[in-house]
């Protein structure tokens, strides 16, 4: 009785086997197709990772593309951009397709940063199993358009006191202004 059981389990099995077998169109094709696509990745290729700008006058707004080829053979995600400073405020797609391109744009308001050479350092995280963290560079100087002596000023006393201090404003010879009013608040 067992080995007639043993005999029906497997002619049922190999019948079973069988007809999977010719469900499947081309096992040996879904194989190499399963292969191939857990080979596939991603390669970011940075154009120009550093980016250098002209002078440029206290209160400009720059703005400069990093282009990103995607070389690889599946979708590159661009998980993050982060940049040092809220100055700087990234654009860039979620998604660059194989052979393609796409951009991460920087904008950097320079407001503030009159006098001083800056360097903005840009993250940018990616599925890229080579490149999954790397750096951008954007820098350049930044010219003051006056300059203020003292560059600091701090008052101090009580409120029954009068404070003051003279504070003098002198345009740069390149940016020339004049002031078109002064007006002092009492409150």
């Amino acid at each position: 009785m067992k080995t007639r059981q043993l005999i029906y389990f497997i002619i049922g099995f190999i019948v079973m086997t069988i007809l999977t077998a010719s469900a499947q169109q081309n096992p040996i094709q879904e194989l190499e197709s399963a292969l191939s696509d857990s080979t596939k990745s991603p390669s970011a290729v940075i154009m120009q990772s550093r980016f250098e700008f002209e002078p440029v006058v206290d209160g400009t707004e720059v703005v400069h593309d990093f282009v990103i080829l995607n070389k690889g053979s599946a979708p590159l995600s661009i998980r993050d951009v982060i940049t040092n400073c809220g100055c700087a405020i990234p654009t860039y797609p979620k998604e660059i397709l194989p052979g393609n391109e796409g951009k991460i744009i920087i904008t950097f308001n320079t407001t503030g940063y009159g006098g001083m050479t800056s360097d903005r350092k840009i993250l940018v995280s990616t599925n890229d199993p080579q490149k999954s963290v790397f750096y951008l560079n954007m820098s350049g100087k930044i010219e003051a358009f006056a300059k203020l002596d003292p560059k600091i000023i701090v008052l101090r006393g009580s409120s029954k006191d009068k404070i003051q201090t003279i504070v003098t404003i002198t345009p740069d010879e390149k940016y020339p202004f004049t002031f078109l009013k002064t007006e002092i608040d009492d409150d």
